[in-house]
């Protein structure tokens, strides 16, 4: 449990629910931050929870990860560009808009899995300063919304 690796979709374990990826996407029309947070069950990784957190501006995006194995626990903060961020936002998005017209649930197993391996390949690790706005939206819906 020393790094984070990516994520293959192999490697999932369902939840109880069948699911492989509980998801949830808050938005803020207001403050324009979005929030991303996921938590996946894999083999050789355990529990880990994910959390995305950016705006549609100027200012750069993070992903928090909150790895747990058995009793052990580790966290991890990566900052990226807004660029990044704000591509695997659009798409997660279209997807589910896409999938509308489906009977079967929605999960965006393939998009949160391709956002996270894409941010642990072009992100850096570390700086878990937010700008004003982000530290706002994290503590105020993030947490209340449940998503990590």
């Amino acid at each position: 449990m020393e790094n984070l690796e990516k994520i293959l979709k192999k490697d999932l374990i369902a939840f109880d629910a069948g699911g492989l990826v509980n998801a949830k996407l808050v938005m803020d029309y207001s403050t324009k931050c979005y929030g991303l947070g996921a938590k996946i069950r894999t083999v050789g990784m355990g529990v880990v929870r994910i959390m995305f957190v950016g705006t549609s501006g100027e200012h750069d995006a993070y992903m928090y990860v909150h790895q747990s194995f058995g009793l052990r626990s580790t966290g991890y903060t990566y900052r990226i560009t807004a660029e990044l961020f704000m591509k695997h936002i659009q798409e997660i998005m279209c997807a589910n808009v896409d999938h509308w017209n489906n009977r079967q649930h929605y999960y965006g197993v393939d998009e949160v899995i391709s956002f996270f391996n894409e941010v642990l390949e072009k992100g850096k690790e570390g700086d878990p300063r937010l700008c004003p706005e982000l530290s706002q939206f994290l503590c105020l819906k993030t947490y209340s919304y449940g998503i990590l």
